[in-house]
């Protein structure tokens, strides 16, 4: 004869697997409602970006033309005043290119030292880190 031991019950008289069940019931519910939370505060701050980007679109649609990306910028009172944005659009892509220059070959250099010379050695792991 087999005997089976009665479940476990706490003073409440709940058993241990019905606990378990609303615990369970309990978290689902707080992930669900923090989920929600979550999509609800993603959407107020797109809306928000949305009002701000419109705002600043309805302002400023009548400066760009073809003149504002290749005209260089004119101090207040010159002819031509206020210019265009020529010099920081050239200024963007030189330092683009020379932190490209700079940065790939050095990336490149040290993903192939990690991957066939010093996966174990005690240079890896500051590589690693400040790839990271």
């Amino acid at each position: 004869m087999t005997s089976q031991t009665p479940p476990i019950t706490y003073e409440s008289g709940i058993s241990a697997s019905e606990r378990t069940i609303q615990r369970n019931r309990f978290a689902r519910t707080h992930s669900r409602f923090m989920y929600g939370l979550c999509v609800g505060f993603t959407l107020l701050i797109l809306s928000i970006l949305t009002l701000v980007v419109g705002y600043l679109v309805s302002i400023g649609w009548r400066s760009v033309s073809l003149d504002f990306f290749t005209k260089v910028p004119m101090p207040y009172g010159a002819q031509g005043y206020p210019g265009g944005m020529l010099s920081g659009l050239v200024g963007t892509v030189v330092l683009i290119a020379m932190s490209s220059a700079v940065g790939i070959p050095i990336g490149m250099l040290a993903g192939i030292f990690l991957a066939d010379y010093g996966a174990n050695s005690k240079l890896a792991a500051p590589v690693g880190f400040t790839a990271s």
